[in-house]
C-alpha cells in the first residue's frame, strides 16, 4: 500500500492527543471537517478503525494506540530537531526535573554548564510528581522517579540522608544520643514516614513523642529548617550550598538510607541530541560527585 500522507497522520495525531476533533481543527487552523475527512481517509488506507466514535466522543482503538504511541514520538522528533535548526547551529536539550533538585541545585548551575558549553541551550522545567508531564517531551529527567519508556538511566551518586538544622539550633542539641532530637519540632515530607525510618535505623520505638510538623516535599522541609525552630531530613543536593554558607548545619554522624532518595538521570534512546545528552549527563554526575559535604 502507498505510505499515508502526512497531513492525515498530524491531522490523527493532534486528534489523538486532544481526543476531539474540534480542539486538533483548531490547533492545525482547518475546519473539523477537514481534520475528520483526513482521519477518515487514514482509516480507509490502513483498514482499520483508529477511533471509537459514541455519543458525540471519541476514543482510541487499540490499533488507533499503537499509530499514536510512534506518530507522537516521531513528531516530537521532527520538533526537536526543528527547533535545533533554527537556532543557529545551537544545539536545545529539554530538561524536566524534579523539584527538589531543581530549585537549590541543578538552576544555579545550569548556568554554569551554559558557559562552558555555548553551543548546547538547556531549557529546564521542574514538577513535584512524574504524573505532571508527558516524558515524550523531554530529552532529559533528573528524578528519584522511574525509568520511563524509551529512556536510558544512570544513577548520579548514592546519596545520603541526614538531620539539618540552623547551628544556633545545632548548639543547643546534645548530640549524645539521637533520641534528643525528638525533644524539637521534626519536618516531615513523607507523612512521617521518613522520620519513622531514621527512627527504625537507631532503634528509636515511637515517634509519638516528638512534635511533627508535615510538609508536602523535603524542600519545603529542609527550608523550614531555616527558621532555626526545629530539625528535617535533608540530603546534599537540597542542602549543600546552605551547609556551605553556614545558614545550615549538617548532623552527619546520624544518616540513614531513605528507599526513594536516590536521584538518577534518565535520558532518551537513539535521540539526533545523543552527543549533548552525554556531555549534559557526565557534567551533572561529575558536578555532583565533586560536591559532597
Amino acid at each position: 500500500m502507498p505510505f499515508p500522507s502526512l497531513k492525515s497522520i498530524q491531522a490523527f495525531e493532534a486528534t489523538a492527543r486532544h481526543l476531539s476533533f474540534s480542539l486538533a481543527a483548531k490547533e492545525l487552523y482547518v475546519s473539523q471537517s477537514a481534520v475528520s475527512h483526513q482521519v477518515k481517509s487514514l482509516e480507509k488506507a490502513l483498514g482499520k478503525p483508529l477511533f471509537q466514535r459514541q455519543n458525540n466522543r471519541i476514543s482510541l482503538t487499540v490499533y488507533g494506540d499503537a499509530l499514536y504511541l510512534v506518530a507522537r514520538e516521531s513528531f516530537a522528533r521532527l520538533k526537536t530537531i526543528t527547533d535545533n535548526l533554527s537556532y543557529q547551529s545551537k544545539f536545545k536539550i529539554r530538561v524536566m526535573a524534579q523539584s527538589a533538585i531543581a530549585i537549590d541545585w541543578l538552576a544555579r548551575r545550569s548556568v554554569h554548564f551554559q558557559q562552558q558549553h555555548a553551543d548546547i541551550e538547556v531549557e529546564i522545567a521542574m514538577a513535584v510528581s512524574d504524573t505532571d508531564f508527558d516524558p515524550f517531551d523531554y530529552d532529559v529527567i533528573v528524578a528519584t522517579w522511574p525509568q520511563p519508556d524509551n529512556f536510558k538511566s544512570e544513577a548520579i551518586r548514592k546519596e545520603q540522608w541526614y538531620p539539618v538544622c540552623t547551628p544556633e539550633l545545632l548548639a543547643t542539641i546534645d548530640l549524645s544520643s539521637p533520641t534528643n532530637l525528638l525533644h524539637h519540632t521534626l519536618f516531615s515530607s513523607e507523612n512521617k514516614q521518613d522520620w519513622k525510618m531514621w527512627m527504625k535505623q537507631y532503634r528509636i520505638e515511637t515517634i509519638e513523642e516528638a512534635e511533627l510538623q508535615l510538609f508536602s516535599n523535603t524542600i519545603l522541609a529542609t527550608k523550614a529548617a531555616l527558621s532555626g525552630l526545629g530539625v528535617a531530613l535533608s540530603c546534599d543536593f537540597l542542602c549543600y550550598d546552605l551547609v556551605k554558607q553556614k545558614q545550615l548545619a549538617a548532623i552527619k554522624q546520624w544518616p540513614y538510607d531513605l528507599p526513594w532518595g536516590n536521584f538518577t538521570i534518565h535520558y532518551r534512546e537513539n535521540s539526533h541530541l545523543s552527543e549533548q545528552i552525554q556531555i549534559f549527563k557526565n557534567w551533572i554526575i561529575k558536578t555532583s560527585q565533586d560536591e559532597r559535604l
